[in-house]
């Protein structure tokens, strides 16, 4: 009985369920995907070139600064 509930089943599916068939996309979409991958390469901002410049100028007047920020790293 639980089979051929099954086959019941399954032809219910089939007759309410059309078959999609194979659709060719009207156009590529590897440009729109390209658009919106990231570019290769590095982007700093300007806020880090600042903190980097702020370690520098503060390491060659406060030399003992330098270690500190190495120990909170």
């Amino acid at each position: 009985m639980n089979e051929s509930r099954n086959e019941h089943f399954s032809k219910m599916i089939r007759t309410a369920i059309e078959p999609i068939g194979v659709q060719e996309l009207k156009k590529d979409l590897w440009h729109q995907a390209q658009v919106k991958l990231p570019q290769a390469g590095i982007s700093v901002s300007v806020f880090d070139w600042v903190l980097a410049t702020l370690v520098v100028i503060l390491s060659f007047f406060v030399p003992e600064a330098f270690l500190v920020l190495l120990a909170h790293l």
